[in-house]
């Protein structure tokens, strides 16, 4: 990512979408909202009980929404989903 972002390894600094074409289809909490939201949903994590695969879905979900980087935040979301499936069940930590 050197060279193509400046906000590597850092919760974004300004706004972001996600569009659909020309047409806004989510619009991200505002960026001083993030390191807040982002502690409170590890701390769900940390905390939580529910089951690995509620609990997956539902990270994924906030995260997406939250949508903390300027870019990657679809492939970080689906390796925190990873790691959570993997750490209930070897499967989904075993490459096809």
């Amino acid at each position: 990512m050197t060279g193509l972002i400046d906000e590597i390894g850092q919760y974004r600094h300004g706004g972001v979408g996600v569009m659909s074409g020309d047409r806004v289809v989510h619009m991200a909490p505002p960026a001083n909202q993030v390191q807040r939201l982002m502690r409170e949903l590890l701390q769900w994590l940390a905390e939580g009980n529910e089951h690995p695969l509620i609990q997956s879905s539902v990270f994924h979900y906030e995260f997406e929404f939250i949508h903390p980087f300027a870019v990657g935040n679809g492939r970080m979301g689906r390796l925190w989903q990873t790691l959570i499936l993997s750490q209930w069940n070897p499967i989904f930590s075993t490459s096809l």
